[in-house]
């Protein structure tokens, strides 16, 4: 066998496994994206479901609608505001501090943590 004739055996083996591989990674580009497209396809549902369960949610939690359901659920009557607070006359004004409280010492923030007194004109050692 000639060199050349080795060659031309060697780049035809070569062209083979290249259409092999080729054919290998088209097929699995396309297992993705028909994955892909599915997982797209689920994703849309998923946001509909949920904007729709959203919606859902406002039109039961309306201000109205439970009121009226509580009212008939629960059989409660309304109360007067005068039931709640009694007497608007006898409720005492609050009392007024004569002199701002007292603030904490400097002396207490001053403390380290094994409850010595700092050193003199400068930090503790």
């Amino acid at each position: 066998m000639t060199l050349q004739r080795v060659f031309i055996i060697f780049l035809l083996i070569m062209f083979g496994v290249s259409a092999v591989t080729l054919y290998n990674v088209s097929q699995a580009v396309q297992r993705k994206e028909r994955v892909l497209a599915a997982k797209t396809q689920e994703l849309a549902h998923l946001k509909e479901e949920r904007r729709l369960l959203q919606a859902e949610w406002s039109y039961l939690n309306r201000p109205d609608r439970l009121e009226k359901a509580a009212q008939e659920l629960l059989d409660t009557k309304q109360i007067s505001i005068e039931k709640v607070t009694g007497d608007v006359e006898k409720v005492p004004e609050p009392l007024m501090p004569s002199h701002p409280p007292v603030a904490r010492k400097r002396y207490e923030t001053d403390v380290n943590y094994n409850g010595t007194e700092p050193a003199a004109g400068g930090d503790a050692q």
